[in-house]
């Protein structure tokens, strides 16, 4: 089995290669030292002939509120217009299978009465979500079962070494040692270990699953008190959480017209995989409240 990864020197792209060749499958890296600027590349075929799989991680990411005509056509160029051309190359030249990393922003920003799951109307917001989407209604019209078979994996925030993003930020929170006022946050996130993703994915490629959409997670439930308490806990830090009204947040983060950031806080992100689960034999081994000191961070 030989598996081209584009992406393959990012977050995701770096631990999924070292887990994938752990089980002695052959990896061609795709990465900017080898195809330079994904959008100029002319001929995809060359980086995908002879390959059995693509799995197709490179993409633009974050979203802004502020978008110029010229980063709106970069999204747009890099998530939606590179990824169809990849995809429709690797069918030209007989891969049989492509796995897109999509995300769960495709469902929506908060959940409320339910978990996400693969049979909610996709409600995307912001352009990363937009593009994603689009991306993945691109890559369904390749889907051909047998012959070319398109697997999208949706995940919710992704956590491992090298951590980003909005779990970066709390962790360079925690390591100031300043008291948080979170102990009374009671709200329930879905994230997902780049372990578990790439275990993940390792069933995906070898499974004769036809194509569709999945939903991946750690399968357990976080408060921001739960994710602070252990993110500590494992990088090894004392942290000291204090109660604090949690309306008070609302009211302030209205008051600076920060909505975005008071849901991804303290709103609702809860993910059912067991489609995923279920589909391809899998379930997630670790998770924040089982990872040993040291782990990752």
């Amino acid at each position: 089995m030989k598996v081209y990864i584009s992406g393959a020197s990012g977050f995701v792209g770096k631990p999924l290669c070292r887990f994938l060749e752990e089980q002695k499958i052959e990896i061609i890296r795709g990465n900017r030292e080898s195809y330079g600027d994904i959008r100029e590349v002319q001929d995809w075929s060359i980086f995908l002939r002879g390959c059995s799989s693509v799995i197709h991680l490179a993409s633009k990411v974050h979203d802004f509120k502020n978008l110029d005509d010229s980063l709106e056509k970069e999204y747009w160029d890099v998530n939606v217009n590179t990824t169809f051309e990849i995809a429709k190359a690797a069918k030209r030249v007989g891969v049989k299978k492509f796995i897109f990393l999509s995300s769960i922003k495709v469902n929506g920003d908060e959940t409320f009465d339910k978990p996400f799951t693969e049979n909610d109307k996709p409600n995307p917001h912001g352009i990363y979500g937009k593009t994603k989407y689009e991306a993945e209604k691109k890559l369904s019209e390749l889907n051909e079962p047998g012959r070319f078979n398109v697997i999208i994996i949706r995940t919710p925030l992704v956590y491992g070494e090298g951590i980003k993003a909005n779990l970066d930020f709390l962790l360079k929170i925690i390591k100031t040692q300043l008291p948080l006022p979170f102990l009374l946050v009671q709200n329930k996130r879905s994230l997902v270990s780049t372990f578990n993703l790439n275990d993940f994915i390792s069933k995906v490629l070898m499974s004769e699953n036809k194509g569709g959409v999945f939903l991946v997670s750690d399968g357990v439930e976080y408060s921001l008190k739960d994710i602070v308490i252990n993110l500590a806990r494992i990088s090894n830090k004392k942290v000291l959480l204090f109660p604090f009204p949690i309306t008070f947040f609302s009211f302030f983060f209205n008051l600076i017209n920060n909505k975005d950031l008071n849901a991804k806080l303290f709103g609702n992100l809860v993910v059912d995989s067991s489609l995923a689960c279920e589909e391809f034999n899998w379930s997630p081994k670790e998770n924040l409240f089982n990872l040993p000191k040291g782990r990752y961070f």
